[in-house]
């Protein structure tokens, strides 16, 4: 493999060359966060007027569902941040129940 690399010739150095720029162009898009969503096509949600679907979900909403998540199941204090994301869920699940399971991907194709 050593040789093979260090014998000169224009097309290896085409495809080497094509393959680093290829991954520095990929490590630029992955680790910067704005091009990845540019580039990834997300599309921000659409908010439907009023009711429940309308009502955010705050940070401290989900920290004091985690705290007595914690608490219920009788976990120390410093594991409240590994419960946050089951509390996001659970409250996003309310949500959904509250809205009459109508998402907004589904409301568009109705």
């Amino acid at each position: 493999m050593i040789r093979f690399l260090q014998t000169p010739s224009p097309v290896k150095h085409l495809v080497l060359g094509f393959i680093l720029v290829a991954f520095c162009l990929i490590m630029v898009i992955s680790l910067v966060p704005s091009t990845s969503q540019q580039l990834g096509g997300s599309v921000q949600p659409q908010r439907s007027g009023s009711g429940p679907a309308a009502e955010e979900v705050t940070v401290e909403q989900v920290q004091q569902r985690a705290s007595a998540l914690a608490e219920r199941m009788q976990y120390p204090p410093q594991l409240v941040p590994f419960l946050m994301g089951r509390a996001l869920e659970g409250m996003i699940a309310e949500k959904a129940q509250l809205c009459g399971g109508r998402s907004p991907r589904t409301e568009g194709h109705e």
